[in-house]
């Protein structure tokens, strides 16, 4: 689909939106996504269904099915939040070094935040400007047809406690 008129399908199309992004066009390799140092609220919103690849396994969760794996780079150092507060779906979220299906270690994981009622995730973690995090999100196998709504929010110079 080429939903801004400029001639290119959406998958190749770089000024697209996440907003409703097609899990289709999610690469089976990692990352999935690079979402380069973008911040805000809801960067991606979209389903696991049809998500081709497992690429990691949480530490937080016993659940393992197919995922989705985001690079992105902090545009700032400081305390980081990441989460999935805006969504339906039942997630497990996770932040990685590298790509986790080639090495990168586990910085922080999350399954069912303490007080989000719809069984969300969210961490904060200390970022480094300039410095290439992977993002893992995945779901329980009964919840992949939910959307989850992935926001990164940044309080630059400060530390996470």
């Amino acid at each position: 689909v080429d939903d801004d008129g400029d001639g290119l399908v959406d998958c190749d199309d770089e000024d697209c939106s996440f907003d409703d992004f097609d899990i289709a066009c999610a690469l089976a390799t990692c990352p999935s996504l690079e979402l380069g140092d973008a911040t805000g609220r809801g960067l991606i919103s979209t389903s696991l269904d049809g998500a081709q690849t497992d690429h990691f396994q949480a530490s937080c969760s016993s659940q393992n099915s197919n995922d989705i794996v985001v690079s992105w780079e902090a545009p700032v150092s400081g305390c980081a939040t990441f989460d999935t507060f805006d969504g339906t779906m039942d997630t497990i979220l996770a932040l990685f070094d590298g790509c986790p299906d080639s090495g990168g270690v586990e910085l922080a994981c999350d399954d069912d935040h303490p007080g989000v009622s719809a069984f969300q995730s969210g961490f904060s973690y200390d970022v480094v400007a300039g410095e290439s995090y992977v993002i893992g999100v995945d779901a329980w196998s009964y919840d992949i047809v939910d959307t989850f709504s992935l926001s990164i929010e940044i309080e630059e110079g400060s530390a996470c406690e």
